[in-house]
């Protein structure tokens, strides 16, 4: 792992690598993910979540925050 590597980047791989959900944690971070609003940015996220999914990475974030847009594609997680 580089040493140069940021903190939360670290965790989100330590918690995928392990298998971590919010029900089961070793660790005591809060982990959140931000979904910004307005029109074309909620077609954005639907892409990124798509690869969120794809990589087994949903159950390595503790909450979800959103707003406008955000928030209607955030209670879908």
């Amino acid at each position: 792992m580089d040493n140069n590597e940021h903190p939360v980047v670290k965790l989100i791989k330590k918690r995928h690598s392990i298998q971590s959900t919010p029900d089961n944690r070793i660790d005591s971070n809060k982990l959140g993910l931000v979904i910004e609003g307005g029109g074309m940015k909620g077609v954005v996220f639907s892409a990124m979540a798509s690869a969120l999914h794809f990589l087994g990475l949903f159950d390595v974030f503790d909450v979800v925050y959103g707003s406008s847009v955000g928030a209607f594609k955030g209670s879908f997680l």
